[in-house]
């Protein structure tokens, strides 16, 4: 008997349907995606099993259509979330020495060069499973990197696929942090200045100036290793002001491509309107003028990317430099974030840029004028020496 009633609830259901099909004369054309999304939204209002709320439905179909068009870097942030987006949007685990990327839905993992996640094993590109076991792959990109740093302080279960194999490491702080977004330097060998730039954050052009400036107040160096390897990019004023420093003014940085009128064929050159806000000081106003003709080896590798990718390419292009390492990973996209009316926010691609050269680095990467195997860190100084060598030849062999 229950099972007849069950039976004819079904029955009844599907004619229902049926029926409200069958009103449906206002339905919009074939092919009015937007008007059906906003049908969509309000017959599951109204039929629902269960109330819908306004935020409920909206962010929803705000979070689908974002990951629908741009699946890798697009992402709705809820109203609740702006706060701690903001903090940890571009947050990498400092004192775990790892960045991670978003690729054909998988997350990857990318080890800074010398950190505690390349010496626990981890590689670059290894798939990103569980974190202290929970699982991230439903999780937004930037609350995965909020979730591993606010481990950070500890040690941290991390569990990658590679190669078809399921492999857990375990990553242990450093006793002093591996901050990702600090400009450092080294002197590996006399009149060599080594610059190692992690990040692309709102102060790092300041940083990365402020060290140049005092080295030539004490020692002036004769030939400069800039080491971009591990840069994921960040913000684009960044990365114009940095590809500035060794560029005279005359020199293009990057177009931009975008369907957007307001980002279309934009030229940014090597000059401070282009990486200054307004009224803002110029960071590099006081750089020495042999900056920009020195010997200068870049270094790069896989997780060079975006940001860090355009001051390579503008480098590249105007044969400022040599660039030494293994192929950069190829992500010439801009992202933005818009704030909503409902207090949340979506962060989607926004335009493509171009290097000076016009020649494609989006899903290709730049290849290195030297190769560097491996991620030995006298592998690449050896290749770095190399690369300022040969410049010094073809410039008269000056030291």
């Amino acid at each position: 008997m229950q099972a007849m009633r069950l039976l004819g609830l079904l029955a009844l259901s599907l004619l229902t349907a049926s029926t409200c099909l069958a009103q449906s004369t206002d339905a919009p054309p074939p092919g009015d995606e937007a008007a059906s999304l906003a049908a969509a939204i309000s017959i599951l209002k109204s039929n629902f099993f269960r109330p819908l709320t306004d935020a409920e439905s909206a962010s929803r179909s705000i979070e689908q259509l974002v990951q629908a068009i741009d699946p890798d870097l697009g992402e709705y942030i809820g109203p609740q979330d702006v706060a701690a987006f903001r903090q940890g949007s571009r947050t990498r685990a400092k004192a775990l020495g790892i960045s991670l990327r978003r690729q054909r839905g998988d997350v990857l993992v990318l080890p800074l060069p010398d950190s505690p996640a390349s010496s626990a094993g981890l590689h670059f590109g290894d798939r990103l499973i569980e974190i202290d076991g929970q699982r991230i792959d439903k999780l937004p990109l930037w609350r995965v990197h909020k979730l591993l740093s606010d481990r950070s302080e500890a040690a941290v279960v991390i569990v990658v696929g590679r190669a078809g194999q399921r492999l857990s490491f375990t990553v242990r702080s450093a006793a002093t942090n591996v901050d990702a977004g600090a400009v450092t330097v080294q002197h590996p060998a006399p009149g060599v200045l080594w610059l190692r730039v992690p990040d692309l954050a709102e102060a790092t052009l300041a940083q990365t100036a402020g060290f140049i400036a005092s080295e030539w107040r004490t020692a002036p160096p004769s030939a400069l290793i800039l080491d971009l390897r591990g840069n994921s990019g960040g913000l684009f004023q960044s990365a114009v002001g940095h590809a500035s420093i060794f560029l005279d003014s005359t020199k293009l940085i990057a177009t931009l491509r975008s369907h957007a009128a307001i980002a279309s064929n934009l030229r940014f050159m090597a000059r401070p309107e282009y990486y200054t806000r307004r009224n803002e000081v110029d960071s590099l106003a006081d750089l020495p003028p042999a900056i920009k003709t020195i010997p200068l080896a870049v270094l790069i590798d896989e997780a060079t990317a975006a940001g860090a990718e355009l001051i390579v390419a503008a480098i590249k292009d105007h044969g400022r430099g040599l660039v030494v390492g293994r192929r950069s990973g190829g992500f010439a996209s801009i992202q933005t974030i818009s704030l909503l009316p409902n207090g949340g926010g979506i962060k989607y691609t926004s335009a493509h840029w171009e290097p000076p050269s016009a020649v494609a680095v989006d899903g290709i990467g730049i290849s290195p004028d030297i190769d560097a195997a491996g991620t030995d860190h006298g592998a690449f100084l050896a290749a770095a020496l190399l690369a300022i060598e040969k410049q010094r030849t073809v410039n008269g062999g000056g030291r």
